[in-house]
């Protein structure tokens, strides 16, 4: 069963972007992700910067939701893996 949402950090080494959709298309496949960064400037302005491995992996999934994560920023789910606030 997959699961409603999932929480995916992102980084040269932790996860790939190319393997990181992969496991969120094909294994996890989730209702929606929220996007974890370690090691890059993913967003600029509160706008995701374009030529990150963030992008790359916005690019990459389908299907579903993709919430970046912003410092200060406070997101909250339903038991759907729904953004009903902060989003």
């Amino acid at each position: 069963m997959p699961s409603d949402l999932a929480v995916i950090n992102l980084g040269a080494t932790t996860m790939p972007s190319e393997e990181a959709a992969y496991a969120v298309n094909t294994l996890i496949r989730p209702a929606a992700v929220i996007t974890s960064h370690s090691s890059e400037e993913a967003t600029v302005g509160g706008k995701l910067k374009p030529g990150s491995r963030t992008a790359d992996f916005v690019r990459l999934v389908k299907g579903r939701k993709v919430h970046l994560s912003l410092s200060g920023r406070t997101m909250e789910f339903d038991a759907k893996g729904r953004c009903v606030a902060g989003c």
